[in-house]
């Protein structure tokens, strides 16, 4: 990613965000934020489209969606797979 966020967030299949993804893009950036997204599936991946978007207009914004069954995809994931705890512990966001 390239900085260390101030700010984390990791979501799980069932968890909804606090508020619209986008609603972070009204407001300066003054935080770094980060959001590991980890679910079984990549078809579970909600938000994924907005939280992408975020990632290329914010550069205070890093996604890293993280699958733990990649075996089960229909068409080969190239992202981030295994455990959230075990990506975090990675340091794949620094």
């Amino acid at each position: 990613m390239g900085c260390r966020p101030d700010l984390w967030r990791v979501l799980g299949k069932a968890e909804r965000l606090p508020a619209e993804p986008a609603d972070h893009l009204k407001y300066p950036a003054v935080r770094r934020v980060a959001v590991i997204h980890g679910v079984r599936h990549s078809w579970d991946l909600g938000y994924r489209s907005i939280l992408m978007a975020m990632e290329h207009l914010r550069t205070n914004f890093a996604y890293l969606p993280v699958i733990s069954r990649p075996d089960r995809e229909p068409v080969p994931w190239k992202g981030a797979t295994g455990h959230v705890q075990d990506v975090w512990a990675s340091g794949a966001v620094e």
